[in-house]
């Protein structure tokens, strides 16, 4: 062998050392979480393995753990996407992105005259969980690394008026419990089974997913369906529980949220409202008479608030044959008795819907058909206005 081959392998030897020494050590302390989402790079921290994760898109509550970023999503290119090619247009009409492996994604839907109503899906941590599949909750990369509260208008549903994003709801505030033992499962701890784009159009959208709950010693099936309509300011929710086990399940479903509206971070002006009235205090409202509610950010005149706010109101509606116990809190989850009613105040303003404890016997569903959106403020009426969304009241079915 000549000293120059000798040389040149002495070279390569040493080159290949020392990428072991320096890609060995990352590939133990890094984790790569590659989804194909490409939203950006950003490496987080792991607390409880001490390690770190290289991943190319970032879910809300990941911000905390972030280190260091870059956000493809922010670049040039997609604001002109946008412009040219979705808000700039004036027929009402769908844009979206959606993974089915991975149960997350986001719908705009742009109303016209460069307004839309943009929802996000399973793009959100809970208890240091990610909830995969339809569930409105968290935002895009660059709201999910930020830290103060003003960019996170845009996260959840969340109304574009053509200036400004104004807060519809926050991350779902939704379990599955026992009836018998009373505990309690929120949607980071299903297991998630699949999703898929079952309708897509401009003018259309329809997303579905799947998930499986073990609680006490039954097993519960749980389908979720979204569908969303150009121009409409809702999404149609659709929950199928199901007993896919042996022994009759004993249980309830809960769905609510302090949703922040008009301005994430703060329930400041944040009142309840029904059909033909304001709600200023904790209340839980009658289902015979009433079949949607919501917040209106007006002000609590009860605490001095005034009316300085931005007017934004979201809705609840609840169809078919299963009926809630409906609510307005100033805690999460907790019904206050008329003696203790309050007025609405704090920072956890609560709008909240229960159903049961109910039996299924084993291979029984029963459903829960939902409407969640944006109502319109009418100052002739005093209240917010429900668009119609084609739920059927419980009175009104064979």
């Amino acid at each position: 062998m000549s000293p120059m081959t000798c040389s040149r392998s002495s070279r390569w030897l040493v080159l290949a050392a020392l990428t072991a020494l320096f890609v060995l050590p990352l590939a133990i302390m890094v984790r790569f979480n590659i989804t194909g989402h490409y939203e950006g790079l950003y490496l987080l921290h792991q607390y409880h393995s001490g390690r770190y994760e290289l991943t190319d898109d970032l879910f809300v509550g990941q911000g905390e753990r972030l280190i260091a970023g870059i956000d493809l999503s922010a670049l040039p290119k997609s604001g002109i996407r946008d412009l040219l090619g979705h808000r700039g247009a004036g027929q009402a009409h769908l844009h979206y992105e959606w993974d089915p492996k991975a149960g997350c994604g986001y719908v705009k839907n742009f109303l016209g005259n460069g307004r839309d109503i943009t929802t996000y899906l399973g793009r959100f941590e809970d208890e240091g969980e990610t909830v995969r599949g339809v569930f409105v909750g968290g935002g895009p990369p660059s709201v999910a690394a930020a830290l103060q509260n003003h960019p996170y208008n845009n996260s959840g549903m969340t109304y574009f008026d053509g200036a400004r994003w104004n807060h519809l709801w926050c991350n779902v505030n939704e379990l599955v419990a026992s009836g018998v033992t009373a505990m309690a499962v929120p949607p980071s701890r299903w297991r998630f089974l699949g999703s898929r784009v079952e309708e897509s159009s401009r003018q259309r959208l329809t997303v579905t997913s799947s998930h499986e709950v073990g609680i006490d010693n039954f097993l519960l099936r749980i389908d979720r369906r979204g569908e969303f309509v150009a121009g409409a300011s809702f999404m149609r929710l659709d929950v199928r529980v199901t007993n896919s086990g042996t022994t009759p399940a004993i249980f309830l479903y809960a769905y609510g949220d302090e949703p922040w509206v008009g301005e994430y971070g703060s329930s400041r002006g944040d009142i309840g409202w029904v059909q033909d009235r304001l709600i200023t205090r904790e209340e839980v409202i009658d289902t015979a008479r009433y079949s949607h509610a919501g917040i209106f950010d007006y002000g609590n005149d009860l605490i001095g608030e005034g009316h300085t706010f931005t007017t934004t109101a979201n809705f609840i509606e609840w169809g078919g044959k299963e009926i809630p116990t409906a609510y307005f809190s100033n805690t999460v989850g907790r019904i206050a008795p008329p003696p203790e009613r309050m007025p609405l105040s704090g920072n956890r303003r609560f709008i909240g819907l229960e159903w049961g404890p109910r039996v299924l016997a084993p291979g029984e569903s029963a459903t829960y058909n939902l409407a969640v959106g944006m109502a319109a403020f009418d100052p002739a009426r005093g209240v917010p206005l429900k668009p119609p969304t084609g739920l059927q009241r419980p009175d009104s079915l064979p």
